[in-house]
């Protein structure tokens, strides 16, 4: 009997045993198995937020370049309305021929004749015209800046004031055809030493000087503006630099460069 209850025992002992295994395998394979759907979640939910983080980055890199893009454009515009003068006009003698030829002021209209002066703008006409060169400005366009260029071909009239009368009839005039336009008044340019002494028709500095000093005056009269463009153009001595001119008169592209750059210096 004594042995009955040991073999009893025993298969208790084994079958507790058996029990425990099966128990505590399973419970491992679970815990194991949890483990690895926790870490899949982690990982889709790492590769979620790494890719609204890419997808965040992608849009802040589009919103950059179409920002540039439109910076960009802006510029390229500004640009472009800066290097556009066709709402500028130039009228007065052969001085406006550079501005003509060397496009310092691109698309600007130039009208000008070689040798004309106060009295024959309103006579002569230009080459392939018909009309006054006065009366070019008459041609139905808004002009929004008006640049006048006249006194060299007059320095050697005896009469001085034949020239201010004439030029005062000038800005009435261009008031008339262009009444919302800003005139502007240039001063007369230096000539080279050289030219000066041989104050050919009354060409030389000091006579060039003063009637600059007038010029300004007549500006300020008949209520326009004045272009002081003689004070980069000269020397320390006075004189229209040797280097400036082949003829000692009418500058090379450099200083009509110069010229232009102090017209816009001056208007802004």
């Amino acid at each position: 009997m004594k042995s009955f209850y040991k073999r009893f025992l025993f298969i208790i002992i084994l079958i507790f045993a058996c029990l425990s295994f099966v128990f505590f395998h399973n419970f491992n394979k679970n815990d194991s198995l949890n483990i690895n759907i926790y870490a899949s979640m982690s990982s889709a939910e790492e590769d979620e937020r790494n890719n609204d983080e890419k997808s965040e980055v992608q849009k802040s890199e589009v919103q950059k370049n179409e920002d540039e893009k439109i910076e960009n454009e802006e510029i390229e515009d500004e640009k472009n309305q800066k290097d556009d003068f066709s709402n500028y006009a130039m009228l007065g003698n052969s001085y406006m021929y550079g501005f003509d030829i060397y496009s310092v002021l691109p698309k600007i209209d130039c009208f000008y004749l070689v040798g004309l002066n106060v009295k024959t703008v309103f006579e002569k006409n230009m080459i392939n015209s018909n009309i006054p060169v006065i009366e070019e400005l008459d041609n139905g366009k808004i002009y929004k800046n008006i640049f006048l260029m006249f006194g060299e071909n007059e320095l050697g009239w005896p009469n001085e004031k034949a020239f201010f009368d004439g030029y005062a009839d000038i800005i009435d005039t261009v008031k008339e055809y262009q009444p919302t336009a800003n005139i502007y008044v240039q001063s007369m340019l230096p000539v080279s030493k050289n030219v000066s002494q041989k104050n050919k028709d009354g060409v030389n500095n000091e006579n060039i000087r003063g009637r600059n000093e007038k010029l300004k005056n007549l500006a300020k009269e008949k209520d326009v503006e004045y272009i002081d463009v003689y004070s980069i153009m000269v020397d320390k001595d006075g004189n229209l630099p040797e280097d400036a001119a082949t003829d000692g008169i009418h500058p090379d592209i450099e200083y009509y460069k110069k010229w232009a750059n102090y017209i816009i210096e001056s208007i802004e």
